[in-house]
């Protein structure tokens, strides 16, 4: 049984373009109240004028600018149904670093969700049954990189990338069991979605994303779907994907030694 979903507040990072616009459209014929956490500006523009969407310009590469739209976020509103971290990027061009000092990647994959998580917690928790959701990908193979997590040293964008999708998987699962009762925790992954997730590569990789991938419709569908189950009938921890739990993730992406392991890492960086 799907949820009514009309009042339900809802922050949606990663909601301009591609599968993240299909399910924002979904959730504003819903009449859902949705938080709106965008960085490009003509995109949102595009998107047009909705009574029930938020707009809140906000960079996930800047700490700063994550923390003041936490705290607007909570002047609008003091319960958060749904946090949705859909938001993500695939660096190309070589390391770049933050305003912060983080990997962009890094920063923008796995920080950017944590301090959100972390900083929407008292919000969620006032809620019926909150959910978050977070786009994690089938590229999360190997392990964590714990002696250069930000690959300064030898820089990989797809080791990058790979790396912050099998991190934040590992999160859900360590925060499905740190919140259990309160609070469900799912990842999902779309497929290969054709999008702009590829938009600073060369020619070949954005070939293979507009050639390869499936329509922004049908890659939405695993998140439509959480979206519009009830948190209870949902696994929490678990990695969607179809929608239906998968079991194509790896043996690693169960660690949980590993998982608050770089929780606490995230949680020192935040606190310097």
């Amino acid at each position: 049984m799907d949820i009514n979903l009309k009042g339900k507040r809802i922050v949606f990072t990663g909601a301009t373009s591609g599968l993240g616009k299909v399910a924002l459209n979904y959730l504003i014929q819903q009449e859902a109240k949705i938080f709106v956490l965008y960085r490009n500006e003509k995109l949102m523009k595009a998107l047009g004028n909705h009574e029930n969407v938020v707009p809140m310009h906000c960079d996930l590469s800047s700490i700063k600018s994550l923390y003041s739209a936490i705290e607007i976020i909570k002047n609008h509103t003091d319960t958060l149904d749904i946090l949705v971290n859909n938001a993500g990027l695939w660096e190309f061009g070589g390391f770049k670093e933050t305003v912060d000092g983080f990997e962009r990647t890094f920063q923008v994959n796995l920080l950017a969700p944590y301090i959100l998580v972390q900083g929407l917690l008292p919000l969620l928790k006032n809620a019926d049954a909150p959910k978050v959701i977070t786009t994690a990908s089938a590229l999360h193979q190997g392990t964590l990189n714990f002696d250069d997590l930000q690959y300064s040293n030898k820089f990989s964008g797809f080791k990058a990338y790979r790396q912050s999708k099998l991190g934040v998987i590992l999160l859900t699962r360590f925060w499905a069991k740190q919140y259990e009762n309160e609070i469900c925790f799912v990842s999902q992954h779309p497929g290969v979605v054709s999008t702009d997730l590829g938009r600073d590569a060369g020619w070949f990789s954005r070939a293979f994303f507009k050639w390869f991938g499936v329509s922004p419709e049908k890659g939405a569908r695993t998140l439509t779907h959480l979206l519009q189950t009830p948190a209870k009938e949902l696994v929490s921890g678990e990695y969607y994907a179809n929608s239906k739990v998968s079991k194509t993730t790896t043996q690693e992406s169960y660690n949980l030694a590993s998982a608050e392991r770089l929780n606490k890492i995230l949680e020192n960086f935040t606190n310097k």
